[in-house]
């Protein structure tokens, strides 16, 4: 009786020393999944990093381009105006003497203001 009483005890805790064994392990493995899954997650996040590093820096690079595309075009229309300007204050000054020649008088629609204006522009165009 005693030694199936001792059998029985031996038994036991190699069943218990299993389990204890099966517990460890399944703590162990735990573990490394949760490192496994911490890893995964710190990688990710390192691409989203890049990610919105890249995308920052092409939203930089296209804000830079469009503010120079505006610039030169801003540059373009300016210097269509200011040649329409000369031109404009150039045959408003050959209609004045155009007039002056014909009918010895300056046409009806130059006014004292046209005058100065194109009096100032002839002084920028020489």
């Amino acid at each position: 009786v005693r030694s199936a009483r001792d059998a029985q005890r031996a038994q036991h805790a190699a069943g218990a020393a299993a389990a204890r064994e099966v517990v460890e392990l399944r703590r162990l493995l735990d573990e490394e999944r949760l490192i496994r899954r911490d890893e995964a997650a710190w990688r990710a996040a390192g691409e989203e990093r890049l990610r919105q590093r890249r995308l920052v820096a092409v939203a930089t690079a296209m804000r830079r381009a469009h503010g120079r595309w505006r610039r030169e075009r801003l540059q373009e229309a300016l210097a269509v105006w200011i040649e329409d300007i000369t031109i404009t204050a150039r045959v408003a000054a050959i209609a004045q003497r155009v007039a002056l020649r014909v009918h010895g008088a300056p046409p009806n629609w130059w006014t004292p203001a046209v005058e100065n204006a194109a009096r100032q522009l002839a002084r920028r165009v020489d």
